[in-house]
């Protein structure tokens, strides 16, 4: 019997919950539809947890996330209705709203951050959110309200890039987009190295995001 890898301390023994933490969770994702999906899917977690929306994603992807992201901008309110009454999915009718305002609003802001993005290939959306991975204390502390630094100063580097990034897209009318929420998100996608250190996917994803940080850092330089 061969043995299993040693994973993170969270991931139980469901082959479906192995394989995305496996195969998925923690990875670099910089495309754009992939991150728009898990964008939306961590917003339908709000108030439950991730193996329940696991468990039903592949729904998801039937209704919403094989269409391109313009398509589901415009969803009617009939075809919401519609696919509210599918048990397949979380029947929460604000979730779902906001699966389709949400597509509205990173379609807007990936025209409106363009000229912010004109030196990489990645989507102006994309290039926008990955930049709060690699923000220092100091230089999200810099754009906060002295008043507001008692709360901030205590926390860890990442929960501070999590915070700044909910604290920006709400900003934006982004819907689900709690800290909680956006932690586990950049947790999800990469932007974050959060695998325990004994479990087998956190060496491979550290050269990585090194890769990726120095990247963006090159990106970044040819705009001042």
């Amino acid at each position: 019997m061969t043995a299993q890898p040693q994973r993170c301390f969270w991931v139980s023994q469901e082959p479906l919950y192995q394989h995305y933490h496996d195969q998925e969770w923690g990875q670099i994702c910089l495309d754009d539809r992939a991150l728009f999906e898990q964008f939306c899917l961590e917003g339908q977690q709000a108030g439950l947890s991730w193996w329940m929306v696991l468990k039903k994603r592949e729904n998801y992807r039937h209704y919403f996330f094989q269409y391109p992201i313009a398509q589901i901008a415009n969803f009617s309110d009939e075809q919401i209705k519609e696919i509210l009454l599918d048990p397949g999915i979380i029947r929460h009718h604000g979730k779902l709203l906001a699966i389709r305002e949400n597509a509205r609003l990173w379609l807007k802001y990936t025209i409106e951050f363009e000229s912010l993005n004109s030196h990489t290939e990645l989507s102006a959306m994309t290039f926008w959110l990955w930049q709060h991975a690699f923000y220092s204390k100091a230089e999200i502390l810099d754009q906060i309200a002295v008043r507001r630094h008692a709360k901030l100063v205590d926390y860890d580097l990442d929960q501070l890039r999590s915070w700044y990034l909910s604290e920006r897209l709400k900003k934006l009318g982004f819907k689900f987009v709690g800290q909680s929420i956006i932690h586990a998100y950049m947790q999800a996608v990469g932007m974050f190295n959060h695998h325990d250190k004994s479990c087998f996917c956190y060496q491979p994803v550290e050269p990585q995001r090194f890769v990726i940080q120095q990247r963006f850092f090159h990106d970044l330089m040819k705009k001042t």
